[in-house]
């Protein structure tokens, strides 16, 4: 009896499906847009989109989905989104964008900031902070109550200025340094971020 050989699974899924092959898709001096305020660009996406697309017009905006919506409805030709965007996936799944493009590019250290510290101890009522970093939290030792979720760093510290004495944050060096705050602690050094420039099908 003849026995015909099974077809392995790398070779059932080259005849299933093969790829299109993918190039980036960005010319420049297009409009872009990411999170963060075009006067102060203290946020690591408005800080990564002037880096990796300087000739481009580059907007600040108030959320990534504002960004989204701007491309969307041909406001702008593109928005720039750190892998780490907890929502990422949204805009990923969304048949209506693709990835123009992809890069890396470091972003600024992340700390605490307070408006005092408590001895040598981080405890707060309140911690302001954007959902990207909460992550951070688990890895450290800081003590706090209530969490207050921004749409952005310099949010945090815009915020936490205005904030009681028991409250504090966590940021970017560039916003913490714009307002003055003092880093009571660096909870993520520099380090390398994933982007994704997305554009409109």
């Amino acid at each position: 009896m003849i026995h015909e050989r099974q077809a392995s699974s790398k070779e059932f899924a080259d005849k299933a499906w093969v790829p299109n092959s993918w190039s980036p898709d960005y010319i420049g001096n297009e409009t872009i847009r990411t999170l963060g305020k075009s006067e102060t660009a203290v946020t690591c996406s408005l800080d990564a989109a002037k880096a990796l697309y300087p000739q481009s017009d580059i907007q600040g905006v108030s959320s990534f989905e504002s960004a989204c919506d701007a491309v969307l409805s041909g406001e702008a030709s593109f928005f720039l989104v750190p892998v780490a965007y907890p929502k990422l996936n949204s805009f990923l799944m969304d048949t209506r964008l693709t990835i123009a493009d992809y890069r890396i590019r470091p972003i600024p250290p992340l700390v605490l900031v307070g408006k005092k510290a408590f001895g040598n101890k981080a405890e707060f009522e309140t911690i302001y902070l954007h959902p990207a970093t909460e992550p951070l939290l688990k890895t450290s030792a800081i003590k706090y109550v209530n969490l207050d979720f921004c749409s952005s760093n310099e949010d945090v510290v815009e915020r936490l200025g205005n904030a009681n004495s028991e409250t504090g944050g966590i940021t970017n060096l560039m916003a913490a340094s714009m307002a003055g705050f003092t880093p009571i602690l660096t909870l993520r050094p520099e380090a390398p971020m994933g982007w994704f420039l997305l554009k409109r099908v």
